[in-house]
């Protein structure tokens, strides 16, 4: 069986790769518009599905979820 140091760190990579995706994601969604109007719908598209994907906060919940085994492990309560 692998041992708990193994699989903290996969655990701290994948939180390091949601946790990079989710400011990804706000960032776009902070962005101002370009002028022409076939690029901003193309942009505003792309922004709503992003809105979705936060508004779910699919990805928050598995940060949290990673920083809760993260801390089980830790405190070798597993």
């Amino acid at each position: 069986m692998t041992d708990s140091s193994q699989v903290a760190r996969f655990l701290e990579e994948r939180l390091n790769e949601f946790t990079a995706r989710s400011g990804e994601i706000e960032d776009r969604l902070h962005h101002p518009l370009v002028a022409e109007s076939s690029e901003q719908a193309v942009d505003l598209a792309v922004d709503e599905a992003l809105a979705g994907a936060a508004d779910d906060d699919v990805i928050s919940r598995e940060i949290c979820q990673f920083r809760a085994a993260l801390g089980r492990i830790e405190h070798r309560s597993y």
